[in-house]
């Protein structure tokens, strides 16, 4: 192995990888001995920012499925937790 490429680097690359390919953060907290998850985030997350797209995408289908499973249960308007039917866009185009 060339003197350029230490330990930690392989180490790092193993844990980067494995983040990518979708290796839950838990299970490579534990492969590299990391007390918690916490210390692994905080490392690692920077590498893979594909993670924090795949979630905020998630979160919104399931955001819009929720809105159109109540927008048909309640008749097709949107209704707010109120009970008042949202205006999409109010007077002015400012909320």
């Amino acid at each position: 192995m060339p003197a350029a490429i230490r330990f930690h680097d392989l180490r790092h690359t193993s844990a980067s990888l494995a983040l990518a390919a979708g290796v839950p953060m838990r299970v490579v907290s534990d492969r590299l001995g990391h007390s918690t998850t916490a210390i692994t985030a905080d490392l690692y997350t920077h590498v893979v920012p594909s993670v924090a797209r795949e979630a905020a995408e998630a979160i919104a289908g399931t955001v819009a499925t929720a809105g159109h499973r109540a927008a048909e249960r309640d008749g097709g308007e949107m209704v707010a937790r109120t009970g008042s039917t949202v205006d999409p866009e109010p007077e002015g185009g400012q909320r």
